[in-house]
């Protein structure tokens, strides 16, 4: 069976998270282990909170080098939530943060406004998928599919091509679902969105 590691560094739905995997078929391991961490087959990093915070506890744990490493080596690597966000070169989130650097891009806070709509944050709630590119990470994933979101800030990778779904808040339409080769990345929370979310974590568990 393939070995998944849920990174733990005390930021993160890890309960929930884990459950979802298990529907799967998968026991994921919940670790701050580098060693573990190294040897999995696929890694998970969850998050909630400020990003600049999570990064220090990343840094605490000598986590980051080894994450960055395993990512960028080829391994298998999704970024749920906030670890999405970790794994840009930087943040706006309370000042100006140096991310993980696998995805060259930057986390933006949503504008106050947009198209002459407010645009209240936190953003709280369901939000549909809009397809921008086929991918097996999305399979089985269609127009009325829908993911539970709640952030206040949305990435903005350098290379658009790496965004296959977007949502809009109002009419301001932001990245959540991204790919690039063996790096993955979902702005919502799969473990909360039901069977569509369920099946988002299965595609990439295929991908073990």
């Amino acid at each position: 069976m393939k070995k998944v590691v849920i990174v733990d560094y005390g930021v993160g739905n890890l309960f929930s998270i884990k459950q979802a995997l298990m529907a799967s078929g998968v026991t994921p391991i919940v670790s701050s282990d580098k060693n573990v961490i190294a040897s999995a087959d696929g890694v998970l990093l969850p998050g909630v909170g400020a990003f600049g915070d999570a990064m220090n506890r990343l840094r605490e744990q000598g986590l980051v080098d080894v994450l960055r490493h395993e990512a960028l080596a080829g391994k298998p690597f999704l970024g749920v939530c906030l670890g999405l966000q970790l794994m840009f070169s930087k943040s706006d989130e309370f000042g100006s943060h140096e991310g993980l650097g696998i995805l060259p891009g930057v986390v933006r806070k949503f504008p106050s406004s947009f198209d002459g709509q407010e645009l209240s944050v936190p953003f709280i709630g369901w939000n549909f998928l809009e397809t921008q590119k086929e991918d097996s990470f999305i399979a089985g994933l269609g127009p009325e599919s829908k993911l539970f979101l709640v952030h206040s800030f949305y990435v903005q990778p350098e290379d658009p091509s790496c965004v296959i779904s977007t949502c809009r808040y109002h009419n301001f339409q932001y990245p959540v679902v991204l790919r690039r080769g063996n790096v993955f990345g979902v702005q919502g929370h799969p473990e909360k969105s039901g069977l569509d979310g369920l099946k988002i974590y299965a595609n990439w568990l295929n991908n073990l």
